[in-house]
């Protein structure tokens, strides 16, 4: 057994002379697969970090690791830090080190790539990538595509079907970057990287951020008018979510907009805010149960005057 050019010394890796070895997978860990199951081992100590009952019929190896099988993959993490520091303890290592990040159910991945911590696959006739814990759809096909290569200065994955034609769709390599980042924890390298994100692409960027749990960010980077003013209602930002229906909503657009801000209002007791939007809305039901319980008289008669408007137009509309 060789690492590096080097041969390795010590015992044997740990049960792998009781079955037959079908393909090997090297990387921060030893990877092997058996008929029905994948087997992971240290390469100083021989012992098995993990052992994963899956008939997989592709394993790539790094500090992430997707195991193909014929209708699922999974995607794993190998904490180095946590395995080594379970050896000082002189714990048990069976499970430990490798930390299951999701297990996705598709139909067969049919080919995949890893682009940093991005996993790109297709499948289903749909052409996708895994970051973090969500997978988003690239592009789809009328028929099923095989990855050939991606071309980072390009921003662009080449495929091709069983007629050897050759496609192309877009991915750009620094919403990737940008996304690896934020799932490091390194926001400092992600506010370097978004400037070069095209304008086109921030609300995907958005988006991303919004399911990491980050709206603020994401508010402030989404350019949809319909997702900046939900970012803020979910983040009690009444003054954003009323900047946004002045300034990007079209007023043919904006009567629910409006009724949700009065409500979103009402609840945090501001008043005045709610009966302006509901007065914009024009709910005269629920601006007449405030008004009275506001004691507003003038409101009073400025809904009395709106409703007899509103009812003879009514009446003249039936004539």
């Amino acid at each position: 057994m060789y690492k590096n050019f080097k041969e390795r010394g010590g015992t044997d890796m740990k049960g792998s002379r009781s079955w037959s070895v079908d393909a090997l997978y090297c990387g921060p860990v030893l990877g092997a697969r058996g008929k029905v199951f994948v087997v992971f081992w240290d390469w100083e100590t021989g012992e098995v970090v993990r052992r994963i009952n899956v008939e997989a019929k592709n394993v790539r190896t790094g500090s992430l690791i997707a195991i193909a099988s014929e209708d699922s993959f999974y995607v794993l993490h190998f904490n180095q830090d946590a395995y080594t520091a379970k050896l000082d303890e002189g714990a048990e290592t069976m499970d430990e080190g490798v930390k299951e990040v999701q297990l996705m159910l598709v139909d067969s991945v049919k080919t995949a790539k890893w682009v940093r911590d991005c996993f790109i696959y297709t499948a289903s006739n749909q052409n996708n990538y895994f970051v973090g814990n969500e997978s988003y759809t690239i592009s789809l096909s009328d028929t099923p595509m095989y990855i050939l290569s991606y071309a980072p200065a390009h921003n662009c994955i080449y495929l091709t079907n069983k007629a050897m034609s050759i496609y192309t769709c877009s991915l750009s390599l620094n919403i990737v970057k940008y996304q690896t980042a934020v799932l490091h924890g390194d926001m400092d390298a992600a506010g370097e990287i978004l400037p070069s994100i095209p304008r086109e692409q921030l609300n995907k960027v958005a988006r991303f951020l919004e399911a990491r749990d980050l709206k603020e960010l994401a508010m402030q980077i989404t350019t949809d008018p319909n997702h900046k003013f939900d970012l803020a209602l979910a983040l009690d930002d009444l003054d954003a979510a009323l900047g946004v229906i002045m300034q990007s909503v079209p007023e043919t657009e904006a009567e629910s907009k409006w009724k949700a801000l009065g409500d979103h209002a009402l609840a945090v007791w501001r008043f005045n805010l709610a009966k302006g939007a509901y007065e914009k809305a024009g709910d005269l039901g629920l601006l007449m149960l405030l008004i009275v319980s506001m004691g507003d008289r003038i409101g009073l008669e400025w809904i009395a005057a709106a409703a007899g408007a509103s009812f003879h137009a009514v009446l003249l509309r039936t004539h």
